[in-house]
């Protein structure tokens, strides 16, 4: 969706990482990127089944901080400094 906006990464957009079912999504402004893609997928849900397991979800932030009403908005996990992807420890803006 052309809503949603990627980071750029050697002039080039990138939105999605995909490996197996294990989604790495690559978003810009996470206030106006989130509400969105939570009605994709949950659209998504409708018509395929796809569920987001939230228990799992987690953000790691590096250069936008989500507003309270968005942090409010989500029960997702939170991070500025690291998450864990496919089993290795992944760093953001901090560290």
């Amino acid at each position: 969706k052309d809503d949603l906006k990627g980071i750029m990464i050697n002039e080039r957009e990138q939105k999605v990482g995909l490996f197996a079912d294990d989604i790495l999504l690559f978003l810009e402004d996470i206030n106006i990127s989130l509400p969105i893609l939570m009605d994709l997928l949950g659209k998504y849900n409708v018509y395929a089944g796809y569920k987001l397991n939230i228990s799992k979800t987690q953000i790691l932030l590096f250069n936008h901080s989500p507003s309270n009403e968005t942090a409010r908005s989500y029960n997702i996990k939170w991070s500025t400094n690291k998450i864990k992807y496919l089993g290795l420890q992944t760093t953001g803006r901090n560290e």
